[in-house]
């Protein structure tokens, strides 16, 4: 596949070859410090286990008691779910990605990852849009 530089189209230098010339600090240019990382993934994963601590709460409360079973509330055990799929199987590995600017979890996750980020966002902005025509 040739590459465009310059506004040019270069068919002798691909990407693969280009990037066996770049040194790993000019591939990645954001990867911070490690005192910014150790920060930001305390914050990040409490966070996370907030978020799913919280949604299994939700969950496990209207579907332990039959009288929480309501309309409404069913809406936001959706919600609660669409959350914690979000937590659980999309928000670590993206922000791993996101620190070392690197995807080091495999091409098949990758295509898993996307799939469950549309599906979450998907779902929570259809639940409250049904739940706002309800209401």
């Amino acid at each position: 596949m040739p590459s465009i530089l310059n506004g040019t189209i270069n068919s002798n230098l691909t990407y693969n070859e280009s990037a066996k010339n770049i040194s790993d600090s000019e591939q990645r240019p954001f990867v911070s410090s490690i005192y910014a990382q150790i920060i930001w993934s305390s914050l990040f994963g409490s966070m996370v286990i907030c978020a799913i601590i919280g949604n299994l709460t939700v969950i496990t409360i209207i579907l332990s008691y039959r009288r929480m079973r309501t309309k409404t509330n069913i809406f936001l055990f959706n919600l609660s779910f669409a959350d914690l799929l979000m937590a659980t199987f999309n928000a670590m590995f993206n922000f791993v990605f996101m620190l070392n600017s690197h995807w080091a979890f495999g091409t098949i996750y990758c295509t898993v990852n996307n799939f469950f980020s549309y599906l979450t966002v998907s779902c929570s902005v259809f639940t409250i849009t049904v739940t706002s025509l309800d209401r």
